[in-house]
């Protein structure tokens, strides 16, 4: 019969975990295993009471179990001892040692250098990505310092998705890293060991580097200086933006430094084109991107990312954060007649449509909602008004069109809407009422 349920054990990432564990009979994900033991009495529980799975579900027996453990762990759980009732004699399993897993890692004696001094390890591998706008000698990159006790901070590079990533880990998480498994998640880790492939036919898609020789850096000369210079061959800082390292994947990312934010993000795609995109943080949706004059948009996009970068800080410079505004935004949308409040702050859907929504304050017990909602093409004098009365959340909606005069501007479209509620309220409101989306 063909082995259906496996077990698979692996190097833990905590210093006080024994290994992680999965049984597809028992979970669908890894779970970290305190001790030998705990990992024999939960696969045991879940022998004895399978969960079901999709498709076949065959009995949990020594003929359709087979257990795929890491070297280090080779023999610590057997067949024999899950199916006869038997037990190890150390918590620690036949195949390692009663310390913890790292110790026995040559890896260890690297970071012990660190331990007493203001000293940073540093490995790379590889030289790095063809072409890359800042020249970057390596594809993947660690930065290691010990933060006390058993943690450590961590800066990974790859540049050729423009990753930065920073994080505290426990020494068995870092000396992973340092043994080849490349992740930048975090706690998302035991997710990304759902999908592992460990059968020994099969490359390890999370072994992806191998690093050189380990060297030491004083700590002025790494990513956890505040001087480090997260992109060279542009400016960190420019006419108020500022450089965000650890932005999303394949994108370089400027800030606006004050409040609301904007921000500028060129995305590299893998195929060598870019473009560029800016955000004006008080209109939301994906769609609420701004493609500057002059800038080609993702489709008809064929610059590379060092000509983009380029044209982008050369952008930069000429436009500051406090004059860059989504062409549909105006203040005085924000702002609501007595009674009134903002429903749905201002955003872009459907690709172009800049919308915002309001709602009229009623009575708790009123089941009843009634909205008006600005709407239409963001950069057009085509915005429509429309009165929405809706049954609770999921109720009979009838809808009435509010006249709009022919070129009828974001601007113009909210003056009909505060003329509308004036209108149809008895007391006439005594100002408007600024909304905070």
């Amino acid at each position: 019969m063909t082995t259906t349920w496996p077990i698979s054990i692996r190097p833990p990432f905590a210093d006080d975990c024994w290994a992680i564990v999965r049984a597809r009979f028992l979970d669908a994900q890894y779970w970290e295993a305190d001790s030998k033991q705990a990992a024999i009495d939960q696969l045991k529980a879940g022998i004895d009471d399978p969960r079901n799975v999709p498709g076949e579900n065959p009995p949990v027996t020594r003929q359709t179990v087979a257990i795929d453990a890491h070297e280090d762990f080779a023999n610590s759980i057997t067949l024999d001892t899950l199916f006869e009732n038997q037990v190890g004699l150390a918590s620690f399993g036949e195949a390692t040692t009663e310390e913890p897993w790292f110790k026995a890692q040559p890896e260890w004696t690297q970071l012990e250098p660190l331990y007493d001094a203001d000293r940073v390890l540093h490995a790379t591998s590889g030289d790095g990505p063809a072409e890359h706008p800042s020249g970057w000698e390596w594809d993947y990159a660690i930065w290691a310092r010990h933060a006390g006790d058993k943690e450590f901070d961590i800066v990974l590079h790859r540049p050729e998705r423009y990753e930065w990533t920073t994080k505290t880990a426990e020494t068995s998480e870092l000396i992973r890293i340092l043994q080849g498994r490349w992740h930048t998640q975090g706690s998302a880790h035991l997710k990304q060991f759902y999908f592992e492939k460990s059968h020994e036919d099969t490359d390890d898609p999370y072994l992806a580097w191998e690093p050189a020789a380990v060297e030491y850096h004083p700590e002025s000369e790494s990513p956890f200086d505040p001087s480090w210079d997260f992109c060279p061959g542009a400016p960190m800082a420019i006419n108020g933006w500022e450089y965000d390292p650890h932005a999303r994947l394949s994108r370089e990312v400027w800030r606006s430094t004050t409040t609301p934010e904007r921000r500028v993000e060129l995305h590299h795609n893998p195929s060598d084109y870019s473009f560029l995109k800016v955000f004006d943080s008080r209109v939301s949706g994906a769609d609420a991107a701004m493609v500057p004059d002059g800038f080609d948009g993702k489709v008809q996009s064929t610059t590379s990312a060092s000509d983009l970068r380029d044209k982008a800080v050369r952008w930069m410079r000429q436009h500051s954060p406090g004059g860059v505004a989504h062409p549909a935004f105006d203040a005085q949308l924000l702002e609501t007649p007595a009674g009134w409040v903002l429903d749905r702050s201002p955003g872009v859907r459907y690709g172009t449509e800049f919308h915002v929504r309001y709602r009229k304050e009623t009575p708790s017990d009123e089941e009843t909602n009634v909205f008006i909602e600005i709407a239409g093409p963001s950069k057009s004098t085509d915005f429509r008004v429309t009165r929405i009365e809706q049954v609770g959340e999921t109720g009979r909606k009838t809808t009435e069109s509010i006249p709009t005069p022919e070129h009828c501007s974001p601007v113009v479209a909210h003056s009909r809407f505060r003329k509308f509620v004036r209108s149809n309220t008895e007391s006439p409101a005594d100002g408007p009422t600024r909304a905070h989306p």
